[in-house]
């Protein structure tokens, strides 16, 4: 009796032992099935368009995809083949895979403007991880103190997505002394004052605005009433 409960323990170990053996195969499988290889082509330009997508989005996705698997095969070290692999994901919407292409490029190229700007509207836009944004936003800010899109960019994240009218108030400042008063800048602080309902700033915008630029008939369209 001893001896057959013996044997059925044995049994039964062995079993375990068969069935565990083959759940690490199993996982071992799937892992090998689903790495991220970099290297390799086939993983790199799976991809899958949205079933929303017209014949018009269709052949974009052909058209993207045919630029950047050439770029791939004959510049795959170069910022800018990242640059056009991240917005064929971009356009697909495979916004994590996105992400690596275009920290790929800013890695290769830490003044990619392209890049660091593409991280941070993914992270604003889609990820709504506003932190994330602001942190590759205000990078942008110092690699790039002469570009105005940047402080744009960056003001507005703090005035309609985190609620921040100091900090938004503080970069187009900023910007503003950074590019000379061009007046792109100037513009918009004065459109932030008025729906912001600070009146007096925005009139004191106003009239330093058309100071600076008194010929241009635009802004004492727009804006000659209020430097009044």
């Amino acid at each position: 009796m001893l001896k057959k409960r013996t044997k059925i323990y044995l049994l039964l170990v062995l079993f375990l032992v068969i069935l565990a053996g083959a759940f690490v195969w199993w996982r071992q499988i799937k892992t090998t099935q689903n790495k991220i290889d970099w290297d390799d082509p086939n993983y790199v330009f799976d991809i899958k368009i949205p079933d929303d997508f017209d014949q018009t989005k269709k052949d974009r996705v052909q058209l993207k995809m045919t630029e950047a698997r050439k770029a791939y095969a004959e510049k795959k070290d170069d910022n800018y083949t990242w640059d056009i692999i991240g917005n064929l994901y971009e356009f697909v919407r495979d916004y994590d895979r996105a992400l690596v292409a275009y920290q790929k490029s800013f890695a290769k190229e830490p003044k990619d403007v392209i890049a660091i700007l593409n991280i941070g509207t993914i992270y604003e836009e889609q990820k709504k991880d506003y932190k994330e944004a602001e942190k590759y936003y205000s990078q942008a800010v110092v690699i790039f103190p002469q570009m105005i899109d940047v402080y744009d960019r960056l003001a507005n994240l703090y005035w309609h997505r985190m609620n921040q009218l100091d900090q938004a108030e503080t970069i187009y400042i900023q910007g503003i002394e950074a590019t000379s008063g061009k007046p792109d800048l100037m513009v918009s602080l004065i459109n932030f004052y008025g729906q912001t309902e600070q009146i007096e700033k925005q009139k004191a915008t106003a009239k330093r605005l058309l100071e600076l630029y008194p010929d241009n008939d635009l802004y004492k369209k727009d804006f000659g009433d209020l430097a009044k």
